[in-house]
């Protein structure tokens, strides 16, 4: 497998755009639920400091997005197979080798009630605080 190199304004070009993202984290307007794994924080893809970082992120946020971990001992009645996102009437699939979108009714709503079965593992609140805690050693 390949590495390609990232020129510094492609790293610059891709930074931009992940800030401008940001914006909708603190848009009144939006109502965004973000749930993850517990062993995506445990087993992450960077240093140990830049996930304190992305913990100490997912804090602050936690007042104003829907946050929940699923704690690794979590007993699932469903399996988190995949990454989904779901943003109004559209659906993307994250799948290893490729995102599928669709907006049919019948998919949206397998990925919602999906989603509602896989929130009721979650831990938030201060559960969550306490489980961000035993992540980081605080």
């Amino acid at each position: 497998m390949q590495v390609k190199s990232i020129s510094v304004a492609d790293t610059d070009a891709a930074v931009a755009t992940r800030m401008e993202r940001q914006h909708v984290l603190y848009d009144s307007s939006k109502s965004i639920d973000l749930l993850m794994l517990e062993s995506a924080l445990r087993h992450p893809q960077v240093t140990g400091d830049e996930l304190i970082a992305q913990i100490d992120r997912i804090r602050a946020l936690a007042g104003t997005v829907h946050i929940g971990v699923i704690p690794q001992s979590a007993e699932l009645c469903i399996l988190p197979l995949h990454g989904v996102w779901i943003y109004d009437d559209l659906v993307e699939i994250e799948l290893v080798h490729t995102t599928i979108t669709t907006t049919d009714a019948n998919d949206l709503k397998l990925y919602n009630d999906w989603l509602d079965q896989l929130w009721k593992s979650a831990v938030t609140g201060a559960n969550l605080r306490r489980l961000l805690d035993s992540i980081t050693g605080a």
